[in-house]
């Protein structure tokens, strides 16, 4: 048995049903839902570790807000402040190698 959610795909030789797994309290203090799915019989599924709605929520957290610009965030987060480490790294890259070029 597995969160509902986590479900993305199976072939047709699996039996998909739907079952009541529990109290209401657990549901609403244990972070779990109240219906899994139970999947038997020969074939294969495919999961996802993570729920569907709390993907959709996490992406949806992490996008820009109010119309912002590219480089003010993605998904996998920080756009400016790595890019402005990225440009810091290629300037001190620079200095270093012109610094040694002078030396020798």
């Amino acid at each position: 048995m597995v969160d509902t959610g986590c479900v993305v795909a199976l072939t047709p030789g699996v039996n998909f049903e739907i079952q009541y797994v529990g109290k209401v309290k657990t549901a609403l203090f244990g972070g779990e839902g109240l219906f899994f799915s139970k999947l038997t019989g020969p074939g294969t599924v495919w999961l996802q570790s993570l729920p569907f709605s709390r993907l959709a929520s996490r992406v949806f957290a992490a996008a820009p807000q109010r119309g912002g610009s590219r480089d003010e965030g993605s998904v996998l987060g920080g756009g400016r402040r790595r890019a402005a480490r990225r440009r810091a790294r290629q300037r001190r890259r620079l200095m270093s190698s012109v610094t040694r070029h002078s030396d020798g």
